[in-house]
């Protein structure tokens, strides 16, 4: 029987692991015609509902955040982590035609530190569709 709940808890850190979301950047569409201080005042106004910021540089286009706790996954669980976090960065690409691009990270508190474990597909798909709204 032991033998047979080890195997599990194996399998299912293995399906998790290979489930999980890449850390990657998206971008949005180009959009000409657009005011940079506009453009970068709807960046800020929508990430900041959701997340606190930890740096910001309007002139260079960086933002990224604090992290954000959020409901540890089953798979984080089963590692061994409590606390499991959220971070967005953003980037500007280009001013004109202005193009953002955006990368969120899922990590774990560990030793007292956030270290980034994965992506987060769906926060990365709801701020990205939200700022595209807003930037039409």
């Amino acid at each position: 029987m032991k033998k047979y709940v080890a195997l599990v808890v194996i399998l299912l850190l293995f399906l998790v692991n290979c489930a999980s979301t890449p850390i990657r950047w998206v971008s949005t569409p180009e959009y000409s015609d657009l005011d940079y201080d506009k453009a970068w005042q709807v960046i800020v106004s929508t990430i900041t509902e959701d997340f606190e910021i930890d740096v910001i540089e309007k002139d260079s286009g960086y933002l990224m955040t604090a992290w954000k706790s959020v409901s540890a996954t089953m798979g984080e669980q089963l590692e061994g982590y409590e606390k499991a976090g959220i971070r967005v960065t953003c980037k500007v690409e280009k001013r004109d035609p202005f193009r953002l691009k955006l990368k969120v990270q899922r990590g774990v508190l560990d030793a007292g530190s956030w270290q980034p474990k994965s992506g987060d597909e769906k926060w990365e798909k709801e701020l990205l569709e939200e700022i595209k709204l807003r930037l039409k």
